[in-house]
């Protein structure tokens, strides 16, 4: 909270991580010192709000603080804007969009090798925020002609699991382990069981490294993926629809080549000097507010 203390009244205060904008918000309040303040990208479950006693009173702190003029934040999707400005009944101008910055590693970048020439077709699923895992289990078991491999904490898995012969599963892996079983998949498939961010950086992740996306339709997903041209999005729960999807990977080389060159191209919004722009737009337009 040295921040608000140090600060002058006309000074911004650029806050990355957490909580700390709307907690540093609510202490200049206490000592009735107003601050300009900028917090980074903005994450709040509306269903933890309507189950938990403490997220109810995060949700009334941030409604406080984005309906005054002095309280910014930025968001990583566009549609985002529109979800918060109606739930906390605010001023579209009170966030700014700035996007995750991705980009592969050096050795990410060794792991691909050449894309053309994979030794098989399967798709991958990984990760802890938020997975269908349930959802995911029912699709590899309705299709038992196509192999999948799939990351989840072991502790994740439901209670009734049971081995699926064209599933490989892994757990515990180390970043390095996880990115490499994902570099060999033809298709990144996340069903998600939240509309809040969630599953974005394994997202991002496969379409640096060529792999075609299936996900669920949220918010932040569909500025990864505008339409059907970079990936393919359903409605949470569409086994379906996702089954069906792969089949069409599947099937169609010539499209599936198509729409994975153009989603390594949308991701240049994502590179690291696009990222600081947009940034440094936000600080630029809040400090004139």
């Amino acid at each position: 909270m040295g921040g608000v203390l140090k600060s002058k009244p006309d000074d911004l205060l650029f806050l990355w991580g957490g909580d700390l904008p709307v907690f540093s918000f609510l202490f200049s309040r206490l000592l009735f010192k107003r601050r300009n303040i900028l917090g980074q990208n903005l994450i709040l479950h509306k269903s933890n709000v309507e189950q938990r006693f403490t997220q109810k009173i995060r949700y009334w702190v941030y409604k406080w603080a984005l309906r005054t003029k002095h309280f910014h934040m930025t968001v990583n999707s566009q549609p985002l804007v529109d979800f918060y400005s109606e739930w906390f009944g605010c001023s579209k101008d009170r966030f700014f969009v700035v996007f995750d910055s991705m980009t592969l590693n050096p050795t990410e970048r060794k792991m691909l090798g050449d894309r053309g020439n994979r030794d098989e077709f399967y798709a991958f699923c990984g990760g802890k925020e938020q997975r269908d895992i349930d959802g995911f289990l029912k699709i590899v078991e309705m299709m038992p002609d196509v192999k999948f491999k799939a990351v989840f904490r072991k502790n994740d898995l439901p209670g009734d699991y049971h081995p699926l012969k064209n599933l490989e599963l892994y757990h515990d892996t180390t970043r390095e382990e996880f990115y490499r079983i994902m570099a060999g998949a033809s298709v990144c498939l996340l069903p998600l069981k939240s509309t809040s961010p969630c599953g974005l950086s394994v997202a991002q992740k496969a379409m640096l490294m060529g792999l075609n996306v299936i996900s669920t339709d949220t918010p932040s997903m569909r500025t990864l993926i505008p339409n059907d041209n970079y990936g393919f999005l359903l409605p949470m729960y569409d086994y379906d629809g996702i089954v069906n999807r792969i089949k069409e990977l599947r099937d169609n080389p010539t499209f599936r080549d198509s729409q994975r060159v153009k989603a390594l191209e949308r991701m240049d919004l994502f590179s690291s000097e696009n990222v600081a722009k947009q940034l440094g737009d936000a600080i630029k337009a809040c400090y004139c507010k």
